[in-house]
């Protein structure tokens, strides 16, 4: 389906061109009808090739080298004409969209164009819930400079250094996706770049083309609560589907949800099928860890505790540093 949205933009793209062109060939004849005649003789060329190299007493070389030199004052001939006429000499010849491919999506080795690559970059990062300002979220615009550098002593550890080592883990957690390995608790107070880091991950992922669904607690509960009465719309039912069956499920904000028997539920749910699948979870949440365990079942904590590297953040509120920077 991703593929082909992805296609669905390139031969669009292509099929606008080729529009393009009927209405000003529809134009320019009109105006120009010289023009046309000039186009029907070009074309029929390769016919005339096949006609005539037979019986003509000349080589066919001789005679490919008249006709090539035939067309070009043809080409000629109709750039004048198109200047004359007050019109750019490649009116009748747009450029592509995409001049790699001429808006095909492949390049001459049959490989993906960097354009229809690029396309479904796009629509992988839409797919996955992801906004085009949390897109740009990268681990290069990742910065560490926002940390302090002196010793915490409740952590022995610096909130720079502690960052890089998250920033570490979480590169690692990209480049060994494919393997075995624990998902990711990213817990702290707000501001402190946990859903940075987060939207950091999916969007390296997605380049890679591993299909993850990025969401908000607070947003994922209510839509499946009104699929469980019934209430489910077509966004609903696509999120219900793929938050059990994307590669990577990125689960933002654990906590801000209004916590019942019923979200608590279909968390323990989800986390259960996603483990038993071999699918992996990254979940961030502003609460501590004793605030998680106070908040939720013991089996739901025993899994967030031993199936997941709980990755700890602390310093000053970014946010707020940003402002006086």
């Amino acid at each position: 389906m991703l593929y082909s949205n992805a296609m669905d933009v390139i031969n669009k793209r292509r099929e606008a061109r080729e529009e393009t062109i009927r209405h000003r060939k529809s134009e320019i004849y009109s105006r120009i009808p010289r023009i046309a005649e000039i186009e029907n003789r070009l074309t029929s060329t390769g016919i005339i090739l096949l006609s005539r190299v037979a019986d003509s007493e000349m080589s066919s070389e001789e005679f490919v080298a008249r006709i090539m030199s035939e067309n070009k004052a043809l080409c000629d001939e109709k750039a004048r004409l198109l200047v004359a006429n007050g019109y750019d000499v490649n009116y009748l010849d747009p450029p592509f969209v995409c001049p790699l491919c001429s808006d095909t999506g492949y390049n001459a080795d049959n490989k993906l164009c960097s354009c229809l690559k690029a396309e479904l970059t796009n629509r992988a990062l839409s797919d996955a819930n992801l906004t085009a300002h949390m897109a740009g979220q990268t681990f290069e615009n990742f910065n560490l400079g926002y940390y302090d550098n002196e010793i915490n002593p409740e952590f022995g550890i610096s909130a720079r250094d502690n960052a890089a080592s998250i920033l570490l883990v979480a590169r690692e957690f990209v480049e060994n996706f494919s393997l075995p390995g624990k998902n990711l608790l990213l817990y702290g107070p707000s501001g402190l770049g946990k859903t940075f880091l987060s939207s950091a991950i999916a969007t390296e992922l997605i380049k890679k083309g591993v299909d993850v669904l990025y969401i908000s607690s607070n947003s994922l509960f209510p839509m499946l609560n009104n699929m469980h009465f019934g209430r489910g719309d077509e966004k609903s039912s696509y999120i219900s589907e793929k938050v059990l069956d994307a590669d990577l499920l990125i689960l933002d904000d654990l906590g801000a949800e209004f916590i019942t028997t019923f979200t608590a539920s279909e968390l323990f749910r989800i986390m259960n099928h996603r483990l038993l699948t071999g699918k992996k979870m990254i979940f961030s949440t502003n609460l501590t860890l004793d605030e998680i365990k106070a908040s939720y079942s013991a089996r739901i904590v025993s899994r967030l505790i031993g199936e997941f590297d709980n990755l700890q953040f602390f310093g000053e509120d970014i946010r707020r540093k940003k402002k006086y920077i």
